[in-house]
């Protein structure tokens, strides 16, 4: 090779590498752009979840005492004398009111002291399905009296419907469960919805 051969190869090669470098450079501008776009989404996205935080876990005004308890009350007066008004209404209106819907939860529940003198005789037991006793503990008992009839007598039949609870109540029930558990009411003749 002559030295005229050499000298031509050289200048032909920093013809590629400039073309390289010069890419180079054009990738480098378009990932700094790139980076500075990002950096500022990330500060964006850093002070939504400080607001967020504030307005979770913050200090908020409804959380101050409302108003000092020694302090005046201007409409006092006026208040009481509304709601005597309007206890002298209901009061009125419910003595138009027939005489059966004027009783009271507690005389509604002499009514059912007919059932009370009835024997009890059936009792079933309805426990909630698969339930595990090493995660669940009975915590009570839901108790439904149905007045049966055979010719000649009446009696009760009692429905009892175990209710359950999670031992541990921090941790979560197993799949398709919930952490209280109570044995659904079976069908009625007369079915009511009960809870």
């Amino acid at each position: 090779m002559t030295q005229e051969e050499m000298l031509s190869q050289m200048e032909e090669m920093p013809q590629p590498l400039q073309q390289v470098n010069a890419s180079q450079a054009e990738t480098i501008k378009k990932l700094t752009s790139q980076n500075e776009s990002l950096q500022s989404r990330i500060k964006e996205l850093q002070s939504q979840i400080a607001w967020l935080n504030r307005q979770l876990y913050g200090r908020k005004s409804e959380k101050l005492p409302v108003f000092d308890s020694g302090q005046l009350n201007l409409f006092a007066e006026e208040l009481a004398a509304l709601q005597a008004q309007a206890d002298g209404q209901r009061d009125e209106a419910v003595a138009r009111l027939p005489k059966e819907e004027r009783l009271t939860p507690k005389e509604k529940r002499q009514v059912r002291q007919m059932t009370e003198d009835l024997p009890v005789l059936e009792q079933v037991r309805i426990r909630p399905e698969g339930i595990d006793e090493d995660l669940y503990k009975k915590i009570g008992e839901e108790i439904t009296r149905v007045v049966e009839h055979e010719p000649g007598r009446l009696y009760v039949r009692e429905i009892i419907r175990e209710k359950w609870a999670l031992r541990d109540n921090t941790q979560l029930p197993p799949k398709g469960m919930t952490a209280f558990l109570i044995a659904p009411m079976p069908l009625l003749p007369i079915y009511r919805e009960y809870r």
